[in-house]
């Protein structure tokens, strides 16, 4: 029985290993740097920012997706869309020219291109 266990989180844990090892680096990386300190660390922390929510969302709507039944094609293009929103929402915030009209002219022009993107792939079949 013990050892049915030690397998059991041995599969989970090889599953989730890439999730684990990024939880890793980004505890790493901004536990040592801090962005604060130099601009050279901005590039690399916004690209880690930006993986990981990546990475979170992929497991996000992958879960959502089993419920749902979305096509795989699908979840992908809107873990896309949605890394894409929320990068440059931050981008425009770490710089200080994040406003209300600016999220409220993305979210509709990001929604607009998922439903563009998905028309074209549509009609290629």
């Amino acid at each position: 029985m013990m050892h049915m266990n030690k397998t059991k989180t041995l599969a989970i844990l090889h599953k989730y290993r890439r999730y684990v090892l990024l939880g890793v680096i980004d505890s790493a990386f901004f536990g040592l740097l801090s962005p604060n300190t130099s601009a050279f660390v901005i590039i690399p922390a916004f690209i880690l920012i930006i993986v990981t929510i990546f990475a979170i969302l992929t497991l996000i709507v992958t879960y959502i997706g089993k419920m749902f039944v979305v096509k795989p094609k699908n979840q992908k293009r809107i873990v896309i869309m949605l890394t894409a929103t929320l990068g440059i929402i931050i981008a425009l915030q770490s710089i200080g020219q994040l406003t209300v009209r600016d999220v409220v002219t993305i979210v509709p022009l990001i929604l607009v291109l998922y439903l563009y993107m998905s028309y074209t792939k549509s009609r290629r079949v």
